[in-house]
């Protein structure tokens, strides 16, 4: 027998393109910014996490990723459910990148719950009956010699996770949810009441500061410019949905808070769909926070002045929706 009659076999085609696919992810962070950690096939839903490098070499981060990738001239990837679902009860920030091999490009999206139901479109996976929804990446979302958009797109997740988890230990030990007791109404009036207070010497102070900076300053005024920016005429309706959030805390978009729902969007004199966008819209700028199906407003100051300024205009009596939202939960 010679060794010519022995033969091997080598990697396929599909073993060389993935091979391909992670050298250029790798090529696209620099050694002193990240490690890579590549997991087998035992692991379905990721191929892998990147632990990010501080200044003094201790990680500070992790991304954790499935990797995609292609060598056809394309920039989009049919993502399929399961990992969709996985993504949607992950705790850990969880991205999908894609290799563009011809182009040399590496696309990321992070895979939101948020991401799901507003950009994908998908308000229920347990009722999505597709096998794969199709993701376009976007020019603006490129990992080239960027760890830091990334770090700080990794630590917005946690810190949205640990504003949702506060909002419902508050919630929890403050009996902030609306069921008739006195709390909701004495905390909302007390801190109302603070916001008043404040708002004067506030607006002393915003002559004397340079306008670049004056957007700093919690007013009513500059809170009513932000929603005026994202609907114009819708603004009024965007703004109590945002205080109401604010105020009806937790606040859930399934079935734990279908009641309070239903009668805020009654109040509000919104169809379902109206509510859908203007979750979505607010998401998207910012105002709102989502983890899964838990909403929360970001700035209970902004919340506030809206509450007290809608109060104070005669828009709404405070004992009267409380007691409204009372008679629903019970």
């Amino acid at each position: 027998m010679t060794d010519e009659q022995l033969t091997t076999k080598g990697p396929s085609p599909t073993d060389l393109i993935e091979q391909n696919s992670k050298q250029i992810l790798e090529s696209k962070l620099p050694l002193v910014d990240r490690i890579f950690f590549w997991y087998g096939d035992k692991n379905p839903n990721l191929d892998g996490h990147i632990e990010f490098l501080g200044e003094n070499g201790s990680t500070t981060v992790k991304m954790f990723f499935q990797l995609k990738s292609s060598e056809q001239e394309i920039v989009y990837h049919d993502c399929d459910r399961s990992f969709l679902n996985y993504c949607y009860q992950a705790a850990e920030p969880t991205f999908l990148v894609f290799v563009n091999i011809p182009r040399q490009k590496v696309y990321w999206e992070h895979i939101t719950p948020a991401f799901i139901t507003s950009i994908l479109g998908i308000t229920d996976l347990t009722t999505f009956n597709q096998q794969t929804k199709r993701i376009n990446f976007s020019e603006e979302k490129i990992i080239d010699q960027n760890a830091l958009t990334l770090i700080e797109e990794c630590r917005k997740h946690y810190q949205d996770i640990s504003r949702a988890e506060a909002y419902n230990r508050e919630a929890a030990m403050r009996g902030e949810r609306i069921s008739g007791q006195e709390p909701i109404i004495s905390k909302t009036k007390e801190e109302i009441k603070k916001v008043k207070k404040d708002i004067s010497s506030d607006q002393k102070q915003i002559k004397a500061i340079p306008e670049e900076k004056q957007e700093e300053i919690y007013t009513f005024h500059n809170t009513k410019k932000k929603f005026d920016t994202i609907l114009g005429e819708m603004a009024d309706k965007f703004m109590l949905y945002y205080a109401f959030v604010y105020m009806l805390k937790p606040f859930y978009l399934d079935q734990r808070g279908e009641k309070k729902r239903k009668t805020l969007i009654k109040f509000l004199q919104v169809t379902d769909s109206q509510e859908r966008f203007l979750v979505e819209s607010l998401v998207n700028a910012n105002l709102l926070g989502r983890v899964g199906d838990l909403i929360f407003a970001t700035h209970k100051e902004e919340a506030n002045l809206i509450l007290n300024h809608y109060i104070d205009a005669g828009r709404f009596n405070l004992e009267e929706i409380t007691q409204l939202f009372s008679q629903d939960e019970n």
